[in-house]
């Protein structure tokens, strides 16, 4: 899956963290068998704040492994990866998430 999106923000309140953003994202998913699975997505991200000189970057990396035990019952394990550049350095930071996640389906 392949994709973008624009927010051009209007009015903010308050005015100062008023931005526009603007966004790509790719997104694959890839089936080992047929009960393992790995989800993948990457997204890009201008944020133009109006009222300042400060642009940023953001990406942001995903990665969902899953297993499917039985129809009704699926575990996974996320971990996701951000990172943000700015033109202003305090703005500049590294994000790194790691969990589970236990899904129960229920299908009729």
């Amino acid at each position: 899956m392949i994709g973008g999106d624009i927010d051009i923000s209007l009015e903010a309140d308050p005015l100062r963290p008023q931005r526009d953003d603007y966004e790509a994202f790719v997104a694959y998913s890839v089936g080992f068998s047929r009960s393992f699975f790995v989800d993948a997505a990457m997204r890009l991200a201008v944020h133009n704040y109006r009222l300042t000189d400060r642009a940023d970057l953001n990406e942001l990396f995903s990665l969902t492994a899953s297993y499917r035990i039985a129809d009704w019952l699926t575990l996974s394990a996320i971990s996701s990866f951000a990172w943000n550049q700015s033109n202003h350095s305090v703005f500049d930071y590294t994000v790194t998430n790691v969990g589970g996640a236990l899904a129960v389906v229920v299908r009729f």
